[in-house]
Parts: structure tokens; C-alpha cells; sequence
């Protein structure tokens, strides 16, 4: 993916989170977007390690390969 067309998913991907439409992200709509970061860290780890697993291994499942 070219750094152009990056960059205009990514902002596609913000602008659902501009829920009242303003154009800008809000303190609110930025909270909103760092529980959605952390729930999908959430559901990758628990996919991906056993329950106690160490921080080691969490590591590992979180950035041994790159997501999409």
C-alpha cells in the first residue's frame, strides 16, 4: 500500500468516529477510539495466548505479525 493510500484509509477509519459530524475528534470521540484500539488488543490476545500467559508471549501475539 503506497503512504497516499494509507493515509486516506486511515482517515476514512477516523472519520467514523467523528460522530457528530464536526470534522474534528473530539475528547470524547478519541475515547471512543481508544476502546476500540483496546478492545481489539483484547480479543487478539485472548485469541492468541492462554489464560497466565507471560508478557513475553502476549508480546509476541500482539506484534509478531503485522495486521491489516
Amino acid at each position: 500500500i503506497e503512504a497516499t493510500d494509507r493515509g486516506a484509509q486511515i482517515a476514512e477509519k477516523l472519520r467514523a468516529f467523528d460522530i457528530d459530524g464536526s470534522g474534528d475528534l473530539s475528547i470524547d470521540e478519541l475515547t471512543k477510539i481508544q476502546e476500540h484500539i483496546a478492545e481489539k488488543i483484547r480479543e487478539k490476545v485472548q485469541d492468541s495466548v492462554s489464560p497466565g500467559a507471560s508478557p513475553e508471549a502476549i508480546f509476541e501475539a500482539l506484534f509478531a505479525e503485522k495486521d491489516n
